[in-house]
């Protein structure tokens, strides 16, 4: 789920078979990245709350919230996150370029 304020929620499956819970995490926090806003999803009777400061999880919206990420993990994480979604980019642009006449 995205969370937005101004366009309310929304659900979409973002990602097939991923292997764990921590790899979901990883997941959910490109699409933090990507989207700017905080970012709830679920993993195998879990849900996976993904915020600007933490990433955590717990067996309801309600129960008590457990950190997936330590905060040194967490930034290894995001680096290689950026990295993923800089060629990306970069495909993208060459693509684009490719097109023009």
């Amino acid at each position: 789920m995205v969370e937005a304020a101004e366009a309310g929620s929304r659900f979409e499956i973002i990602s097939r078979d991923v292997p764990n819970l921590e790899s979901c995490a990883a997941v959910l926090e490109a699409a933090r990245m990507m989207e700017g806003v905080s970012v709830t999803g679920a993993y195998n009777g879990h849900f996976i709350f993904v915020t600007e400061d933490q990433i955590t999880s717990a067996t309801s919206m309600s129960a008590a919230r457990i950190r997936v990420f330590e905060a040194e993990d967490r930034a290894e994480v995001q680096a290689g996150l950026k990295a993923l979604i800089a060629q990306q980019a970069a495909q993208q642009q060459q693509q684009a370029e490719r097109a023009l006449p």
